[in-house]
């Protein structure tokens, strides 16, 4: 049988993760935040939630609005500020304004 990954995804979801599961990994995603100056443990838990709970982070300019949403404030002014089109560029700029600022 020919799948594609997407499909074979989806069949995996609705077969194991039952759905009060997949409510609390949409809220974990929706209340995820930059603890300190944790930008590193941010963009991993970020990206493993964003590929669990995809339908809440795509297209990926919802899925930059949501990250920007989960840094500190003024990093998330600043990134917000250059309009960023991807997703790495937002991590990019993000981590070099959390270097910046912890090295400030």
């Amino acid at each position: 049988v020919s799948m594609s990954w997407n499909d074979f995804k989806f069949m995996m979801i609705q077969e194991f993760c039952p759905s009060h599961e997949m409510q609390k990994l949409e809220s974990e995603l929706w209340n995820h935040a930059m603890v300190g100056a944790g930008h590193t443990a941010y963009i991993d838990r970020f990206h493993e939630l964003a590929r669990l709970v995809q339908h809440l982070v795509t297209p990926e300019s919802r899925m930059i609005k949501r990250y920007a949403y989960g840094l500190a404030l003024l990093i998330s002014g600043m990134v917000g500020a250059t309009e960023p089109k991807t997703i790495q560029k937002v991590v990019q700029i993000s981590g070099a304004l959390t270097d910046e600022a912890v090295r400030n």
